[in-house]
């Protein structure tokens, strides 16, 4: 239909701690979410999809990855940062926040 939209979420959590000393120091929650919104012209997927590996050809032409070789993994900041500021313009953003706790606030009990 015209004007229709769609939007794309994912949402991880991920809990840290030392399994080895339950209800002990420190254990942390970190959540992220990546929200994207789509148009007319263009589908949320299509967009966390497409714009993604686009961006990541683009950053190489560009010669960002200058002494990178082989299979470059987005683990790295100078790969990952550009690509994340060229999605939040396009429309697609990640949200992050952290939660700490100790002593014994939530059990390791994945």
């Amino acid at each position: 239909e015209s004007g229709e939209k769609d939007l794309a979420l994912m949402h991880n959590t991920l809990r840290f701690g030392d399994r080895s000393k339950p209800n002990q120091g420190l254990e942390m929650t970190a959540s992220l979410n990546l929200v994207g919104d789509g148009n007319p012209g263009g589908s949320a997927m299509a967009k966390t999809v497409g714009l993604t590996a686009a961006m990541g050809a683009e950053i190489l032409l560009e010669g960002r990855l200058a002494g990178m070789h082989g299979i470059v993994r987005p683990m790295n900041p100078e790969v990952y940062n550009p690509v994340l500021e060229r999605l939040d313009g396009c429309g697609v953003r990640f949200e992050t926040s952290e939660e700490f706790k100790t002593e014994g606030s939530w059990p390791l009990n994945m």
